[in-house]
């Protein structure tokens, strides 16, 4: 599998594409595992259980339950219509922007103490912070969306007025918002003279008049706004302009539409979205963990992830050494002195760990991998028929990170990053540019941008011996494919939504024997699957039932039950994850046919 292909599939899986909600065959594995786990006590469940044919008796009932909800027990599904951005629509611009204004008027109106300090929009919505006495509750918000609502209905004018800055800062004090004020004193201290706007909602002498300082734009009046096509969604704590020595305040997030169906469409991504969180599946698979007793963004990586995390390296180094990369390894420290060489000590500093001093000098933890591919090039002697030279690290890097600002794999504090260094001449850099594979930005499988591959030029001082024999400095061109091996596998895991490739699945093959007869068998199969290379568990010490559902759980590629009648023929009852029954198989084929998905790296059986 190319790279390429293995970022697209990332991308935009085929099973999401137009659908940001779960699918049909989504909800049949759900409805599949909760009928197991119910039934499994009845007489009728364990007789059949007991069975050759279990998966057939699953694949009948979910067939009656997916009759029964034709007959109207099926939860409605909200129309699935295009969601616009910000960007793309400034009438979207205009509602949320107006929104944080008519939220902030809201709270004002239930909370009389309640100091607004700023409320802009932003990619999904907006979000408005507050100093407030005390702390907001879901209770509260949904009091302050039914007053916004009231405010909508009552259809007040947005109404622009620029006042001077002397007559900004009378209305601002007048009003006792001090950090209204500050704002103000930042404006006019950018340009002293430069008209100050304001918006108000409603006129003057509306009884439910309210401004605020303000550049715009907004829609035309509170009714352009849909009551039913906006959310607030949470409250989170903010610092004064982003400044821990400033106070908290309390930030209010929501989000906004052009109407109630594309609330609905960006209300069920979100939900999609939370079911595939890599930090939740994480912990169900078993794939990593943050441990508090580390430290907050140091990831520890479990077998199960960390089997995954091998084959994607492998495939990594497989794919560079191919296209004539040199694989190398470099120190996780160095003194501060090359830190202060490369610029990163004068401009990296508030994202480095603080130095600490070994036998009289100091050293600190790497930020980047680029300053040791420097240091090795310069240790060399190279001449113009020698480059390019490809160097390709998968190299640890330790940032720190502010504990607000971390994400699960997203923004950790030490992740591994996939760099790679091109030294070559200048007549070299458009081929060698062209031979980076696909360094663009893939949006999630939500719709949600992580930044993956990176490509930069730079000119270090290096050199290299040209025809003449003269020193000539060549350049350096710096490119992630990845970016770091933890965010490109936490976005693996939410786009698959932990049910990875068959190639690329933690377990490959789980087997199921019916009894305790059969279990020399399984166990044979099961070391003629590990000699191959196949991973496989065998699940045993517990009944049929509870088998599959873990194996269901666990999202596992391939089940395969043993009863007395495959281990006498030599075969397996193969399920594949998501509902496929392909009934018995020699236990060879099965083996032959994972083996061909490792080799090709592909998802098929």
């Amino acid at each position: 599998m190319p790279i390429a292909r293995l970022l697209r599939s990332v991308a935009c899986p085929s099973h999401l594409r137009g659908l940001p909600h779960a699918s049909s065959d989504q909800l049949g594995r759900i409805q599949a595992a909760a009928w197991l786990a119910a039934r499994q006590s009845s007489t009728a469940a364990r007789n059949t259980l007991a069975g050759k044919n279990i998966f057939q008796l699953r694949a009948a009932v979910e067939t009656a339950e997916a009759a029964t909800q034709q007959h109207g027990q099926q939860q409605q599904q909200p129309e699935i219509v295009p969601l616009p951005t910000s960007d793309e629509s400034e009438t979207l611009l205009r509602i949320r922007h107006s929104c944080a204004h008519i939220m902030a008027m809201a709270v004002q109106r239930l909370h009389k103490d309640a100091q607004v300090t700023i409320g802009p929009w932003i990619e999904r919505g907006f979000y408005y912070d507050f100093d407030l006495a005390t702390a907001l509750s879901d209770k509260e918000l949904k009091a302050i969306r039914k007053e916004m609502q009231k405010i909508m209905r009552m259809n007040l004018p947005f109404i622009r007025e620029e006042l001077s800055p002397e007559e900004a800062e009378a209305r601002i004090k007048a009003a006792g918002e001090p950090y209204k004020l500050e704002i103000l004193e930042s404006i006019r201290a950018r340009d002293p003279t430069a008209p100050i706007t304001i918006y108000h909602i409603g006129e003057t002498d509306h009884p439910a008049h309210w401004w605020d300082l303000c550049a715009g734009p907004h829609v035309e009046s509170t009714g352009a706004i849909k009551p039913d096509a906006f959310e607030l969604e949470s409250v989170a704590g903010a610092y004064w302009r982003g400044d821990e020595k400033n106070a908290m305040l309390q930030r209010i997030y929501g989000t906004a539409w052009e109407s109630a169906a594309q609330l609905a469409s960006y209300q069920a991504l979100k939900a999609e979205a939370a079911r595939r969180d890599h930090r939740k599946l994480g912990a169900e698979l078993d794939l990593f963990s943050i441990q508090e007793s580390a430290g907050g963004g140091l990831v520890f990586w479990h077998p199960r992830g960390a089997i995954v995390r091998h084959h994607i390296e492998t495939f990594w180094k497989e794919l560079h050494l191919a296209r004539g990369y040199d694989l190398v390894y470099s120190p996780h420290i160095a003194k501060v002195d090359l830190w202060k060489t490369s610029g990163h000590f004068d401009f990296y500093a508030e994202n480095m760990y603080d130095q600490m001093q070994v036998e009289h000098e100091e050293y600190q933890l790497k930020p980047m991998n680029c300053p040791f591919h420097v240091a090795m090039y310069k240790d060399g002697y190279f001449s113009y028929r020698d480059l390019p030279k490809r160097w390709a690290e998968l190299g640890t890097v330790y940032r720190y990170e502010r504990s607000g600002t971390m994400h699960g794999l997203f923004r950790v504090r030490g992740f591994t990053q996939d760099d790679a260094h091109i030294f070559c001449l200048p007549e070299q850099i458009e081929p060698e540019i062209r031979g980076v594979l696909d360094l663009v930005q893939h949006p999630d499988c939500c719709r949600l941008g992580w930044p993956l591959p990176t490509c930069a030029c730079c000119s270090f001082d290096m050199t290299y011996v040209d025809a003449n024999a003269a020193k000539q400095r060549p350049i350096m061109i710096h490119r992630a494919i990845f970016g770091s091996m933890e965010r490109f596998f936490g976005i693996l895991v939410e786009n698959y939504a932990g049910a990875f490739p068959l190639w690329l699945a933690p377990v490959q093959a789980r087997l199921l024997p019916v009894n305790d007869a059969v279990v020399p068998y399984v166990q044979e199969v099961a070391a003629k699957m590990r000699a191959a290379g196949v991973r496989v568990e065998v699940l045993e010490r517990a009944s049929i039932a509870k088998m599959i559902r873990n194996a269901e759980r666990a999202k596992t590629p391939v089940m395969a039950v043993v009863g007395a009648k495959e281990a006498e023929a030599g075969s397996l009852a193969v399920r594949l994850y998501g509902g496929s029954d392909l009934g018995a198989l020699p236990a060879d084929d099965v083996i032959g046919r994972i083996v061909e998905a490792n080799k090709s790296r592909g998802s098929d059986f």
